[in-house]
């Protein structure tokens, strides 16, 4: 048995191919067997991941995706699993899962197939994409850590910034603010964990003290007991993605 505990991220589209079912744990609600074709809302809380042995495939969701393919407010799915296959939203999407069990073993293959089903069903620029590429920005950018500099930066109302948070974002701007913050801290430490955790701490907490009750709140754990824990896929998948939520060159499989 494999046990991750992985950060709070965007939404994500989970297919899964071959082997035994796992199951994940958002927070501490309880473990559940994911579906096939499982889909995560954008989260606040650590998903825990149990895996034996299985193949699988994970496609993130960025704020921008959300805009093009979601068809219901990203708050309503926020720390949430469903099956895509019986979702609304994600249905359409249903046939990666096809693909992704028909090409077994042939991992270039089968992101090729995908890659150009996704092309096919790519929707139209969203009318506020332009809005969402700019929050999206500001929320990465370290200088910025209160509502009013994030209104600033996307030359937006706050009225408007709140909704636009909750039904692209999933969450409200002062939770985004506070997950940004806390990743930031968490990325640096997963990049070179021989820093340790007081020099990986972002530039907006207050102290020590203050990063552990935002580490506890997000992962349910203290920052000491996630160091000890091994992480085998966070190491060597999830380590590039962790990267776009800390630095503007990041990199990672994205819709």
């Amino acid at each position: 048995m494999l046990t991750e505990a992985h950060y709070p991220d965007w939404a994500g589209l989970h297919f899964f191919a071959e082997g035994t079912p796992y199951t994940v744990r958002i927070g501490d609600g309880p473990d559940v067997e994911c579906p096939p074709f499982a889909v995560t809302g954008p989260t606040s809380r650590s998903i825990r991941l149990h895996l034996t042995q299985s193949v699988a495939w994970s496609l993130g969701v960025t704020p921008v995706g959300w805009a093009r393919f979601g068809r219901c407010p990203a708050n309503t799915l926020a720390n949430k699993v469903v099956d895509g296959r019986e979702h609304s939203t994600f249905s359409r999407l249903a046939p990666l899962l096809d693909i992704v069990r028909d090409g077994a073993g042939q991992t270039s293959e089968t992101a090729r197939r995908i890659g150009e089903f996704l092309s096919r069903k790519l929707p139209p620029r969203a009318r506020n994409e332009s809005q969402v590429l700019a929050l999206h920005e500001a929320l990465r950018n370290p200088a910025i850590g209160d509502v009013d500099g994030l209104v600033e930066e996307v030359g937006v109302s706050r009225r408007t910034l709140e909704r636009l948070s909750s039904n692209v974002f999933g969450f409200p701007p002062k939770t985004l603010l506070r997950r940004q913050r806390f990743l930031r801290s968490l990325g640096k430490f997963t990049i070179n964990p021989d820093r340790g955790w007081s020099a990986s701490l972002d530039g907006h907490y207050v102290d020590q003290a203050h990063f552990v009750r935002d580490f506890r709140s997000f992962m349910d754990m203290t920052p000491s007991e996630y160091a000890q824990m091994p992480h085998p896929i966070l190491s060597h998948i999830f380590g590039r993605r962790l990267a776009e939520h800390t630095a503007d060159n990041g990199r990672g499989r994205r819709i």
